[in-house]
């Protein structure tokens, strides 16, 4: 065998290989979970619920590039959303996966400046509990709104193009409220217990 047939029997050899090892990952590569899917997970009963502490902040990108959804993040742990597959995925990457109490499930104030009617649409749509105003019955927009929500709706919130900030403070009053952009809130993951 010559060397030119060599080399271009590695090549397509190489090329062949590199095709297997494409499709082999894209069939177990899982898309992320939306809003829509955890509510029919939930209705079937598959939506598991599981707390991971963390090492190190690295550990928050691999845990999310499962497809599960973080519901809570914190310095020190996770808590994850997500089926079965996705849950076993996230175990079998050597993550201890732990029942999580009450406590663990953090609710987030938030304010996010609505424009529009269909901005205040997307916002119901997204978060958990928005505050009820006078001014939202009369559509008097723009106009600040308040509520709770989880970690993963600000996530989607963002995608549906809302502007959420996150807030901490520990008076009743918003007003006394400081509050931060979601990306800011990520990149400094401040202590809001």
């Amino acid at each position: 065998m010559s060397i030119h047939r060599k080399v271009l029997a590695c090549c397509i050899m190489t090329i062949v290989l590199t095709f297997i090892s494409l499709s082999v990952s894209a069939e177990t590569e899982l898309p992320p979970l939306t809003k829509k899917y955890l509510g029919k997970l939930f209705s079937r009963g598959d939506l598991n619920v599981v707390k991971i502490f963390l090492q190190h902040p690295g550990e928050v990108a691999q845990i999310e590039s499962t497809g599960v959804v973080i519901q809570t993040i914190e310095p020190d742990y996770v808590v994850i959303v997500g089926d079965s597959q996705r849950i076993e995925k996230v175990r079998r990457m050597g993550f201890t996966l732990v029942e999580p109490v009450e406590k663990d499930h953090k609710i987030r104030p938030f304010r996010v400046l609505i424009s529009s009617e269909d901005e205040l649409l997307r916002l119901y749509a997204t978060a958990n509990d928005v505050w009820p105003d006078q001014r939202l019955v009369l559509k008097q927009f723009p106009l600040y709104v308040y509520g709770y929500t989880y970690d993963n709706d600000f996530k989607w919130a963002e995608e549906a193009g809302l502007d959420m900030e996150r807030c901490h403070g520990d008076g009743i009053r918003v007003v006394e409220w400081k509050c931060v952009k979601y990306r800011a809130f990520l990149t400094d993951l401040p202590d809001y217990k």
